[in-house]
């Protein structure tokens, strides 16, 4: 087992609170949350700290189906989320910085990642502060955090 792991699982509070929470601000950015499940997930934990160091989760949100996978197995940031939308699955790849869809290939890897993520759910775009979508995002975020 590769001992960074051990150290960071821990440092970081595992894969989930790390990269959740800027996971689901993108996410947040389409979807309303009102409607939110979890319907499987696959967890693997370090075993120096036994936090979460791999997640493949499955959740309902408003109707769209949600796979969520976070890898920190290999010394990567492996982050991606798959969408499926009216039979239509779009890739959100976190760590590239991209988004396909069918053909296409959107990237935003010309952005700086976590502030970009923590300015779009903690303020609106007039600067006041968002706290009814900073809420939602860490409910959600702490929810599924004790289900792992």
């Amino acid at each position: 087992e590769n001992l960074w792991l051990e150290t960071d699982a821990q440092g970081l509070g595992g894969v989930w609170l790390d990269s959740g929470v800027n996971i689901l601000s993108m996410l947040k950015l389409w979807l309303p949350f009102e409607d939110v499940r979890l319907v499987g997930r696959e967890v693997q934990r370090c075993r120096a700290s036994g936090l979460p160091i791999y997640v493949d989760l499955s959740l309902q949100i408003d109707g769209v189906a949600v796979n969520i996978v976070i890898d920190w197995r290999h010394d990567l940031d492996s982050k991606q989320t798959v969408l499926t939308v009216d039979g239509r699955e779009i890739l959100v790849n976190h760590s590239a910085q991209s988004i396909v869809d069918g053909a296409q290939v959107y990237r935003y890897d010309d952005m700086a990642r976590l502030p970009r993520h923590y300015y779009n759910y903690l303020t609106l775009f007039e600067g006041q502060a968002n706290d009814r979508m900073a809420y939602a995002i860490h409910r959600l975020l702490f929810e599924v955090n004790e289900q792992l």
